[in-house]
């Protein structure tokens, strides 16, 4: 919780809270659906707060909620969509480049056989061309190998033709299908899929710090696809690690 500060993240947690409640205000006031995820999913459940050593918030929805997002955020005068530091749309302040932000992941129909194969192994190698910041977390010697080819062969491409191929690849072709999963998640996560009638289950709403976070009534079987049966059981020590520290300023 934010009276504990064993991470020294006090102070961006308290930040965040501010920008999740614009964030909320603009969605609630415009219909606009939307849960959290990821890190701020399994605070939620598991520590009604933040995980003491996450540094973001973490939010998903649909690409219909994403567009009229996109059509709201155009006229706000303080907070923006980043479209441009990562793969991943990121709501911050619109005259803060390297500030606090919410990451938005994107729900779509999932391909399924050959096709998602091959769509992955394209976004998992568009990730290692647009990848700028360093990973804090432990990774085997292949990724780092993968990681350093990718990233020189996206020096020959403009970041802004790396992004549009992203997104040409993730989003140009619409899929009928009884899962989504999110092609703008991170690289270990990309298969991931949902069954879409378990998120037509509709939201609930659950403490989280001094407010309350909108979430999936089935949170446990996405935690449970997404972490693991073990998802309310911490990772160790050593893994406790703030993934975006050289992504923001206090």
């Amino acid at each position: 919780m934010l009276e504990e500060n064993l991470y020294g993240l006090k102070e961006i947690h308290t930040e965040l809270l501010k920008i999740f409640s614009a964030f909320d205000d603009l969605c609630r006031q415009n219909e606009i659906e939307y849960s959290a995820f990821a890190g701020t999913m399994l605070g939620a459940v598991r520590e009604k707060g933040f995980i003491p050593w996450d540094d973001d918030i973490d939010v998903v929805m649909d690409m219909d909620n994403y567009s009229l997002l996109c059509e709201i955020i155009e006229d706000n005068e303080e907070y923006c969509l980043d479209c441009n530091d990562a793969w991943v749309p990121r709501f911050r302040k619109r005259k803060e480049e390297n500030g606090m932000f919410i990451d938005i992941f994107l729900l779509t129909g999932a391909p399924k056989g050959i096709k998602k194969t091959i769509t992955v192994y394209r976004l998992k190698a568009l990730q290692g061309m647009l990848k700028k910041y360093r990973t804090e977390k432990k990774v085997s010697l292949l990724y780092k190998i993968l990681l350093v080819a990718t990233r020189v062969i996206g020096k020959l491409f403009s970041r802004k033709y790396l992004l549009h191929r992203y997104w040409k690849v993730a989003y140009g072709k619409k899929y009928d299908s009884d899962s989504l999963y999110i092609p703008n998640i991170g690289f270990q996560s990309l298969n991931m899929e949902l069954e879409k009638l378990k998120l037509a289950e509709g939201y609930e709403e659950l403490p989280f710090e001094n407010t309350k976070i909108r979430i999936f009534k089935e949170y446990d079987y996405i935690l449970t696809v997404h972490f693991g049966p073990d998802y309310m059981t911490p990772v160790k020590e050593s893994e406790r690690i703030p993934l975006h520290a050289d992504q923001i300023q206090k």
